[in-house]
């Protein structure tokens, strides 16, 4: 099969779980499909990450994206009804060349990722379309609304949900299949869109084989829990404030030797102000690695409370058998069972309570690890995973022409 792989940045390096997510679709389709990638790219990193994907035998068509919002983007957004996150991502160029790739290169799949790039859907001619959603992104902002304080932000943060919601609706039912992340998505999508969405579930994966137990077994761990993620996204910064905040205080009285690790690139000023002086709370923007960080603190946490999709993180710090304290929407749409491969608490008293306690226990911390490895060795290896993807579009794409 000939599929144009349409995104809305390189996914190379993969320092965001969207790039993960995108990258190993990407490589999962290659091993069986001809692949081309067509992405915008805004700067030089990009350039230098398109030429890497080159090299591992991927075509990669550029289109020079703004990698900012601009006054044409607002009244883009503002006459078309549409959110302001989607109009910064159209491009006539970018429409010109999906529509120029498919008649060259005789593309019979293109494969939209993200609801971002899922906006030219209609506006291409092909005979088969997917939209792969990371997330169902009205969610996110509807989540987004209901916890922010400020009655302005609250107010644009549902405008934009409103405009979202319908475009996801109208974008979705277009396709011939869309694919989200776990069943929770997949019903979400279902409600929203009605009968007219092909909607079918291909789950976030973990390499197995990279993030493995760790190399320092046997030697002392620190007393420290660590949060991993893109702190530009405003969930994982949400989730690092809330932490420090509200839960830190409570496991300090009880342990205050206890350090946290904020491992991700871009954190705003704000989480930095919060860094404390005497070394106990460390921020280290990006890293080449995230594994050490993780390897060498007791406890993963996921104290996330806006979100959609699911965390590759967890996935990560299962892998590498680690010890997870999730809430609940941290874990929302994996198959994990709390105090089996997980632990889960939504108040901050009891996500205090349940580091603490894996803090002081060894053989929990271990049965814990030991079962969340099984189940991403079971479940969730990029290699079951792209197997799926490709079983789908075989299957999906007979659907489509009954349709």
């Amino acid at each position: 099969m000939n599929i144009l792989f349409v995104s809305p940045r390189i996914p190379y390096p993969m320092d965001s779980g969207a790039k993960i997510r995108t990258f190993s679709l990407l490589k999962g389709l290659q091993a069986t499909h001809k692949v081309i990638l067509l992405s915008f790219v805004y700067d030089k990193k990009d350039e230098e990450g398109a030429e890497a994907i080159e090299r591992m035998g991927i075509k990669v068509i550029q289109v020079k994206g703004e990698g900012k919002i601009t006054g044409k983007t607002i009244m883009r957004a503002v006459f078309n009804g549409i959110p302001l996150t989607i109009a910064k991502y159209y491009s006539d160029s970018m429409r010109r060349a999906i529509n120029s790739l498919i008649k060259e290169e005789n593309i019979e799949v293109v494969h939209f990722d993200h609801i971002h790039m899922g906006q030219y859907v209609d506006m291409c001619r092909v005979k088969y379309s997917v939209i792969d959603e990371h997330n169902v992104e009205s969610i996110i902002l509807k989540r987004l609304s209901e916890n922010e304080e400020s009655p302005f932000k609250k107010m644009i943060y549902k405008n934009e949900c409103r405009k979202l919601a319908k475009l996801e609706k109208d974008k979705c039912r277009k396709a011939s299949l869309v694919t989200v992340v776990s069943e929770e998505d997949k019903k979400a999508l279902q409600n929203l869109c009605g009968e007219g969405a092909n909607v079918e579930v291909v789950p976030n994966g973990v390499d197995v084989d990279y993030f493995r137990d760790s190399p320092l077994r046997g030697q002392s761990l620190e007393d420290a829990v660590v949060f991993t993620g893109a702190m530009d996204w405003l969930p994982n910064s949400d989730a690092a404030e809330y932490f420090i905040k509200d839960i830190l205080p409570i496991i300090w009285k009880k342990n205050p030797s206890v350090k946290f690790y904020i491992v991700g690139k871009k954190p705003p000023q704000r989480l930095k102000n919060l860094q404390e002086a005497n070394g106990r709370i460390i921020i280290t923007d990006s890293v080449p690695d995230v594994r050490p960080y993780v390897f060498k603190s007791k406890v993963f946490i996921v104290p996330l409370r806006i979100g959609g999709g699911t965390r590759l993180k967890i996935l990560e710090a299962l892998s590498m058998e680690k010890a997870v304290v999730s809430t609940s929407i941290g874990a929302e749409g994996l198959n994990v069972s709390d105090g089996k491969d997980i632990l889960i608490a939504d108040t901050p008293e009891a996500f205090a309570d349940r580091v603490l306690e894996l803090l002081g226990n060894d053989v929990l911390r271990k049965n814990l690890g030991s079962n969340g490895r099984n189940l991403a060795l079971g479940t969730y290896d990029w290699k079951i995973i792209s197997e799926r993807l490709s079983k789908l579009y075989r299957g999906s794409f007979s659907y489509a022409e009954k349709v």
